[in-house]
């Protein structure tokens, strides 16, 4: 049954756990007979329980006091994955709507946001249609951290909305002005890009190509800010970092094209992956990844010793762009049934436990533009849609149970 919007649509006031109201608009959709949920700025059905028709007839034109919210990191980490930020039109589209805007400085612009408070957590995401560098969040929305195009990381405090610049323009025998006035070949210095926050909040790594440039190496290294002491070092030189799991930093050897792990407690290097083509890291529970000349892709399990594998013909190809869902059961991707028809894509879903797969059709005539934005809830997932020029799009609800668009 699709999303229906009633006619009630109208401003609410959410009291937020801990003390405080926001003020936002948030609509009624029915979704079943006799029951309705409540959607917020941020497109989320589950924000909140459903309420019944009698619920619904006592608060209608009236504030609605929500007195149950999500305060599960996991949970809001997978909302804001689906941040659509939409409402829900008659036919059970979802078109782009956006919320307030938070304009934040810094020294080298503005940042334009749209936030969100779930108890006591802050939740920012870049709004759309406006330039901004990308927002990074650590794993328990504690700190955002980004880059700027001068080569600079920022780190945003939520609790205080500041951001501040913990990058230095000059770390050990490496000077960002010296790097630049030196003549060296056509290659731009990337001073400090890609920031990456551990899961204590405690370093902030990123990657640097002034070594490179420096010396004449090859490849780009990893460096890392302490937060408390604010030193900045060279970690691992000639590779990419990937992700963080506790206080042990994921990368790419680039020589090697292995994935393995740093501890920083232990200083040991641990084998992950050998010869990787693609990989993913998905919510840093498991490391999706592929080897040259191989369709399969590989699905690790970094909580245990467990992997998954998922294979598909050699004419067929799957795309790194999937999605764990909140259950961490089921995976949510795409795949070129054809990888030389472009309108042969599909979604599919990969339950883990017991190794089945399903398909669905991608409801629009250029399936090769649709995106994934991410699981509403176990069962759900928010897919937008373009139309046959791809001039303009839609959002649409589809669920795993069955093939149709909800």
């Amino acid at each position: 049954m699709k999303y229906r919007k009633l006619a009630i649509s109208t401003a609410v006031a959410l009291a937020i756990m801990g003390g405080g109201v926001i003020s936002a608009n948030y609509s009624l959709f029915k979704v079943s007979d006799d029951n309705y949920k409540v959607i917020n700025v941020n497109g989320e059905p589950v924000l909140v329980p459903e309420i019944s028709q009698q619920e619904l007839q006592e608060i209608a034109g009236n504030a609605l006091d929500v007195s149950e919210l999500i305060e599960d990191p996991n949970k809001i980490k997978n909302y804001l994955k689906a941040s659509v930020l939409a409402k829900v039109n008659d036919n059970g589209e979802i078109a782009q709507a956006y919320s307030e805007s938070l304009t934040l400085p810094y020294e080298e612009g503005s940042l334009t946001l749209n936030k969100m408070e779930v108890g006591d957590t802050v939740l920012f995401a870049t709004e759309k249609g406006v330039p901004n560098p990308e927002l990074i969040n650590s794993s328990n929305f504690g700190l955002y951290a980004f880059s700027s195009e001068s080569g600079n990381i920022y780190l945003l405090n939520p609790s205080s909305s500041r951001i501040t610049k913990i990058s230095k323009d000059s770390v050990g025998e490496f000077d960002k002005t010296d790097i630049n006035n030196a003549p060296h070949a056509d290659v731009a210095l990337q001073w400090a890009y890609s920031p990456l926050i551990s899961e204590d909040n405690q370093i902030v790594s990123y990657m640097s190509n002034r070594r490179a440039i420096q010396n004449g190496d090859n490849f780009d290294d990893i460096w890392t800010i302490n937060l408390k002491s604010g030193e900045e070092s060279l970690l691992i030189k000639n590779s990419r970092s990937l992700f963080w799991k506790g206080r042990s930093l994921y990368f790419l050897d680039n020589s090697t094209n292995n994935i393995k792990s740093y501890n920083l407690d232990t200083e040991q290097v641990e084998d992950i992956v050998s010869n990787a083509e693609q990989y993913q890291s998905l919510d840093n529970k498991i490391l999706a990844f592929s080897h040259p000349n191989n369709a399969t892709v590989y699905f690790k399990d970094l909580r245990a010793t467990k992997q998954f594998e998922l294979a598909v013909d050699q004419a067929s190809r799957l795309t790194f762009n999937f999605r764990l869902s909140p259950d961490a059961e089921k995976l949510l991707g795409t795949v070129f049934v054809d990888r030389k028809a472009a309108s042969s894509r599909k979604i599919i879903v990969y339950n883990l436990e017991s190794k089945s797969l399903k398909l669905f059709n991608i409801p629009s005539e250029k399936p090769e533009l649709a995106e994934i934005q991410g699981w509403i809830n176990n069962e759900q997932f928010i897919v937008t849609v373009y139309n046959a020029d791809g001039t303009s799009s839609n959002s649409v609800i589809m669920n795993t149970n069955d093939e149709e668009v909800k």
